[in-house]
Formats: C-alpha cells, sequence, structure tokens
C-alpha cells in the first residue's frame, strides 16, 4: 500500500521580475520575468533592491523649484535653483542664504557649460529675462551693452542654448530662427539662421541639441533642430556661415516632443521624448516616420501612451541619465507642481520600473549625485532608505504564470519571497487567479527604532542592522489555472534584496 503513495505537493521557484515592467503584452502572453506593476522597485542584473530614499538638501526657497543648473570646472562643481524670481546657490546641504539673482520673470531655464580662454562659463536663457552668464563668482545679464554683449538680437528672445563645434547656438522663442556666436566666444555679434523653409508642418523650434555619431571614420558632433511638429533637422560641419561646410544630412518626421526639455544625450545616441515614446535619433534616420517599436520605451508603451495623453501639457517633463547606478529617468509631470511619478530603465538590462512619491520638477546632476527640486526645497535623491523619514512603499504584480500546465486547475498553498535585508521586511503578499486584478489595500507598517546604530548601539544589546536572509511562507489557499504574485513590501530604513519566491501547490484536474 506504501508503495502507491505519492507526493501530492510540488514546489516551484521563480525569480523576482528582472525583465522589468510591462505595459505593452498581453497579460496571458507576457514573459515570466516581467511584472505588470513595478512601483518603486529597481530591477538589477541579478535580482531587486527597493527603491533608495530621499533626504532635504537646500531649504528656505521662496516658490517652486523649476530649475536646477551645475557649473563645472576642473576643480570642482556648484549647483544652482531657480525658484519664483530668483536664482539661489544650493551647493551646500541646508538652508539658502541670499539668492545670487533676483528680480526674474521666469524660473524655467535652459543653460549650458562652455569653456574658452576667457574663463569657465554657464550660460542660462528663459525666454523672458536676458540671458545671464556666470563665470564663478558673477551673474551678468547679457545685453548689447554689456561686458560681454551680445549684439543684432535681444537676448530675451532666447528660449534655449546649446554647445555645437565650439559656438554657443540660441533659440529665438516662439520661432523659427536660431543665432550663433563666433567661435569660443560667449559674446559679440549673433548671427541668424531661420530654418522655417525646411519644416512643412511649421510651428517652431523648441530645442538644438548636439548629438555624436560615429559614421566609420571617426566621431563626429551633428547639429540637430527640433521643432515642436516633431519634425527634425540633421546638419553636419564646421562654419554655419559656410554652405560648403555646413550640410543638411535630413529632415526627419517622429511625433511632437512632449516638452522643450525633451531630450536626453544616451550612450552615443540622443532620446527624443515624443508621443510616439522614447525615440533614439539614430532610429529615425531609417525612416521618414520612425517605428513605434524601435523607441527604448516600447516595453512600457502602454503606460506612455497614458502619461502622455493625460499630462501632456503639464510641466516638468524630462530626462536625466544616472550613471552611478545605471539608470536613466524621465520625469513625469502628474499635476504640476505637486505630484510627479519617473519611468526608470536599467541602462544595462533595459528593464524598466516605475518610482512615485518623488515629486519633482525637475532632476540634476551634482557631483555624480541626483538632485530634484521641488515646491520650497532641493532634495538629494537616492539617498538613504525612507523619504524624509517617510515609508518607501514597494509594491509588485508579476506576470500569470501557468505553472508549466496551462489547462490544469492548481491549488497554491504557500508563497515564501527570499529577502535579504537590514532588519525582518514587512511585508503582504496575495495572488491574482486567472487575470483578476485584486490590489493589496492594507499596507504593513514598520518601525526602525529596534535597530542597532554602528558606533550609537551597545553590542550585544540590540538588533544588528547587518543585511540577514529572511523566508517565511505565507498561506494563500488559492484555485485557478494560472497566478501572479502580488506583494507590498512597506521600508524606512529598509535596505531589501528580492532575488526570488518559492511556491508550494497542487494540481487538481482540468476541470
Amino acid at each position: 500500500m506504501a508503495a502507491n503513495l505519492r507526493q501530492a505537493a510540488r514546489t516551484k521557484t521563480l525569480p523576482a521580475p528582472l525583465g522589468g515592467w510591462n505595459t505593452r503584452d498581453s497579460l496571458a502572453l507576457m514573459e515570466s520575468t516581467d511584472a505588470v506593476t513595478l512601483d518603486n522597485w529597481w530591477p538589477r542584473t541579478s535580482d531587486m533592491i527597493n527603491r533608495r530614499g530621499s533626504s532635504v538638501w537646500a531649504t528656505g526657497i521662496s516658490g517652486a523649484v523649476n530649475t536646477l543648473m551645475t557649473y563645472s570646472i576642473p576643480t570642482g562643481q556648484a549647483m544652482f535653483a531657480a525658484a519664483s524670481d530668483k536664482i539661489y546657490n544650493v551647493s551646500t546641504q541646508g538652508a539658502v542664504g541670499a539668492p545670487v539673482v533676483t528680480g526674474l520673470g521666469s524660473a524655467v531655464f535652459e543653460y549650458t557649460n562652455i569653456n574658452t580662454a576667457g574663463g569657465s562659463f554657464l550660460y542660462a536663457v528663459n525666454g523672458v529675462d536676458n540671458a545671464l552668464l556666470y563665470n564663478g563668482t558673477t551673474w551678468t545679464g547679457i545685453t548689447a551693452v554689456s561686458t560681454p554683449a551680445i549684439t543684432g538680437v535681444a537676448t530675451t528672445q532666447f528660449k534655449q542654448v546649446n554647445l555645437w563645434k565650439r559656438r554657443l547656438f540660441f533659440v529665438q522663442k516662439e520661432s523659427m530662427s536660431v543665432w550663433y556666436l563666433p567661435v569660443n566666444s560667449v559674446g559679440g555679434a549673433a548671427s541668424e539662421i531661420n530654418f522655417g523653409s525646411l519644416f512643412k508642418k511649421g510651428g517652431k523650434i523648441v530645442a538644438t541639441a548636439t548629438w555624436t555619431v560615429d559614421a566609420g571614420y571617426g566621431a563626429d558632433d551633428n547639429l540637430v533642430i527640433i521643432t515642436n511638429r516633431g519634425e527634425i533637422a540633421v546638419y553636419n560641419g564646421i562654419d554655419p556661415a559656410n554652405a560648403t561646410t555646413f550640410n543638411l544630412i535630413g529632415v526627419f518626421e517622429l511625433g511632437s516632443p512632449v516638452s522643450d526639455r525633451c531630450y536626453v544625450k544616451y550612450a552615443g545616441d540622443l532620446l527624443i521624448i515624443t508621443l510616439d515614446g522614447i525615440v533614439p535619433l539614430s532610429k529615425a534616420l531609417s525612416s521618414t516616420r520612425v517605428d513605434n517599436r524601435v523607441a527604448i520605451s516600447d516595453k512600457i508603451s502602454g503606460a506612455m501612451t497614458d502619461a502622455t495623453t493625460l499630462y501632456q501639457y503639464n510641466f516638468g517633463w524630462e530626462g536625466i541619465l544616472f550613471p552611478k547606478v545605471n539608470m536613466l529617468l524621465f520625469n513625469v509631470p502628474v499635476t504640476a507642481n505637486e505630484e510627479s511619478q519617473q519611468f526608470v530603465m536599467n541602462t544595462l538590462t533595459g528593464a524598466w520600473a516605475r518610482f512615485k512619491n518623488w515629486n519633482a520638477n525637475t532632476f540634476e546632476l551634482f557631483n555624480d549625485d541626483l538632485y530634484f527640486g521641488s515646491a520650497g526645497t532641493v532634495y538629494k535623491g537616492w539617498d538613504g532608505y525612507d523619504d524624509v523619514g517617510t515609508n518607501i512603499v514597494s509594491e509588485v504584480k508579476q506576470a500569470f504564470n501557468y505553472f508549466d500546465a496551462p489547462a490544469q486547475l492548481k491549488h497554491w498553498k504557500m508563497a515564501r519571497p527570499i529577502f535579504f535585508a537590514n532588519r525582518p521586511p514587512p511585508f503582504q503578499i496575495n495572488l491574482d487567479i486567472d487575470f483578476d486584478d485584486q490590489p493589496i489595500y492594507s499596507y504593513p507598517t514598520t518601525d526602525i527604532s529596534t535597530l542597532a546604530l554602528w558606533d550609537v548601539s551597545l553590542w550585544d544589546n540590540s538588533i544588528w542592522s547587518g543585511q540577514t536572509i529572511y523566508k517565511y511562507w505565507q498561506s494563500l489557499a488559492k484555485i485557478g489555472y494560472c497566478a501572479a504574485l502580488r506583494m507590498v513590501v512597506t521600508g524606512n530604513g529598509l535596505d531589501l534584496t528580492w532575488p526570488s519566491t518559492d511556491f508550494l501547490y497542487e494540481y487538481g484536474g482540468v476541470l
């Protein structure tokens, strides 16, 4: 009789969803390594970690911080925040001092750094005020009679600035014109190029960019002109005043850019944030209208479409490369100056996730760290394990999985996430069955008061806060054909890694 007994229970281990967030594919066809929801998790090459936190960097700022600018010289950096009608030096942590610039008409600046024989400079323009030039000590409003001066056009017309082939190029607001200065100059007679005859869809130029391309004979910088209607002109050469050395490569069509801050340089390419998604410019050269599937955001195309449809006209769209953690981050302004999300991509794996509760208007790198501006405050991002003392809530719903038997019922009995953490992680799990969607509404709470702090707590008297493996079986009691793990982890001081989850289940009948 004993010979007829067999073990009915089965086990299966699923890795954490290292393939990242997927809003493109059918729930029935999604890869098992993907996730339907992936909020405040960061997919790495071999595991997941909960999103790192944020800390207060600079306070005492009047108004919403809409621009952060980094001034870079060989010996260091300085960071400035523009808010309301002022600019503040926010290079050091704490309350800001007196503003370095006052009386502005707009805090939405575009800027670039340039080094010449005369020194290192930061140029900033906003299309309202005189262009501002910072030399490491003094901010100067640039006019036709300032020192230095720009003649030929009022600098209040300059909406965007870019450095190409050692020349400064300025976009004239509400026009098809771009103005440029002599080589290695921060002043002088500005020359105009009107590109209106190139763009059949009309509109206005919103930005110029420098795109570095290796065409087989070494890297070269191309000048890119972007209109608000999604047309893009690409030039190469040296001198815009000489038709023989300033050549049009072509005019290409993408979706309309979502904002004036519509591009980010990445891995020898230029990524354009458009209504078609986040598109590498190199792919646009293969056709007159780019195939949406070549967008690096293709896997989250559903979320991108929703975001651009709902929030297209909100201020705050921009992208930034955060090399320190191999991250591409795109800010999505849900409510202007109040709430935002970030769509983030691991540059090593291409996996996407979504960050919540960083309510940012703008991002910047300063000394290789990530910072963002919000209402009256500059925050340091990816810092610590809480958001200024507030829990970080990380939520995931993995892809539905048939557990190797698509047409057979299963009875899931238990699941066991595997964690490496500095304390027992507060978490809740559940299973969505057969494409159901039942969010976890009750979030676990956490308390870090019992953790031992290095150099503060007494040895052998407190709980040590180094990483430990935690494996807790949780009862589920769910029946169906396919299942998706849902999990919520709350963290306040929680350093957590999640590589995989174990499942205990039994097979049933077909019906």
